[in-house]
């Protein structure tokens, strides 16, 4: 998938998710933090796997923010001993629930005759790439 067709899907993700969450839904203990952010929509906020640290939900993207307010941090987690990417095991997971919350109507299916494998596709009709895919 190429960059641009990867930036449209996130918008997109991002979009979806925001009309469906809004900032009322968030704990009454954590709205000074969307008052730091007015014009975000911050989807959720939960505790990352650090003590202190909160991790905040815009759409698709992830952003941690210390339980004072004092900090924002825009990178992954990654666990020392695991070397495991926290933060991009989070993003699969939402990624799943988006994918699992859409009607199966919603999409072109293609069906093997001998099925193993589903592979889903996010297609920018607008990107020269993705047309040579398809192709």
């Amino acid at each position: 998938m190429c960059a641009k067709s990867l930036a449209t899907l996130t918008l997109i993700y991002c979009l979806l998710l925001s009309a469906a969450v809004s900032a009322a839904a968030l704990p009454e203990k954590y709205r000074f933090i969307q008052d730091e952010f007015p014009d975000v929509e911050i989807t959720a906020i939960e505790p990352s796997p650090i003590p202190g640290i909160l991790q905040m939900s815009v759409g698709a993207d992830l952003y941690y923010v210390s339980e004072d307010g004092k900090y924002f941090i825009a990178g992954d987690i990654f666990a020392m001993k695991t070397k495991e990417n926290v933060t991009e095991l989070a993003r699969a997971k939402a990624r799943g629930a988006y994918l699992a919350s859409l009607d199966d109507d919603a999409g072109v299916t293609f069906a093997a005759a001998k099925e193993l494998y589903t592979v889903t596709i996010f297609t920018d009709v607008d990107c020269t790439y993705c047309r040579k895919l398809h192709r």
